[in-house]
């Protein structure tokens, strides 16, 4: 008795999504944002957290997502789910692509769905915290990094420059982390979240998440979830 969005949320969960034993939503980051490829996941559950070891190369993130969002639906359904992002939206990036199939490939061979000859790859880590880094001032923005790289606190992400006054304002990371995430070059606004940095946490794994999904970068919420000693690597 819905929306229409809703009747055919209603429809595609029971008809389909119900009758899966697992599930990887595709995504890739969101308007004029790339993304690392990546797995967002609750590793708190210990089923999503075992699931995730099957994706070859590829970054894992902690995120217990929230109501509404067809990974946590899944999950509450009884369903092992996950996101699998990669790269920019309305674009085709075959280098992208590549990754991401290799990397689902890899976890349907865990899974006894795909049989071939599999040779797996340097394992990534997996984040249980992570940072969205704003930009404080209104201008054009120019990256100096690239996803994947490691960045010192204190480290120059990128600087904004005033297109009237041509002055420009550096972005620094106040973190140590790397970019799993980055918006494109653009003009941005004061606040516009630019770099996201996963943050390593070996030893008790407090996960703090600037709510980060590839539809909503620029939330404020915080959550705080606490992850169990032992669980902070994957095997």
């Amino acid at each position: 008795k819905g929306s229409l969005a809703a009747r055919i949320a209603q429809s595609l969960f029971n008809e389909v999504i119900a009758h899966c034993d697992a599930l990887i939503d595709l995504h890739t980051g969101s308007l004029r944002r790339t993304n690392l490829l990546q797995v967002r996941a609750d590793m708190s559950n210990p089923d999503v957290m075992k699931f995730t070891e099957g994706f070859d190369e590829t970054v894992v993130v902690h995120s217990p997502g929230e109501p509404g969002m067809l990974r946590q639906a899944a999950v509450d359904a009884g369903i092992v789910a996950i996101t699998l992002e990669a790269g920019e939206s309305l674009r085709l990036q075959e280098k992208q692509v590549k990754l991401a199939v290799k990397s689902i490939n890899s976890l349907l061979q865990r899974e006894n769905m795909y049989s071939r000859m599999f040779s797996w790859g340097t394992p990534e880590p997996t984040y249980y915290r992570s940072q969205w880094i704003r930009a404080n001032k209104g201008g054009i923005l120019f990256s100096h990094i690239g996803l994947g790289d490691f960045i010192k606190k204190g480290g120059a992400l990128g600087t904004v420059t005033d297109p009237i006054t041509n002055e420009s304002s550096e972005i620094t990371s106040p973190i140590a982390g790397r970019v799993i995430g980055m918006a494109v070059n653009q003009v941005v606004m004061p606040g516009f979240a630019a770099y996201h940095l996963g943050i390593e946490t070996p030893e008790n794994c407090l996960a703090t998440t600037d709510d980060n999904e590839s539809t909503a970068p620029e939330s404020e919420s915080v959550k705080l979830q606490t992850i169990p000693t032992g669980e902070c690597a994957r095997k």
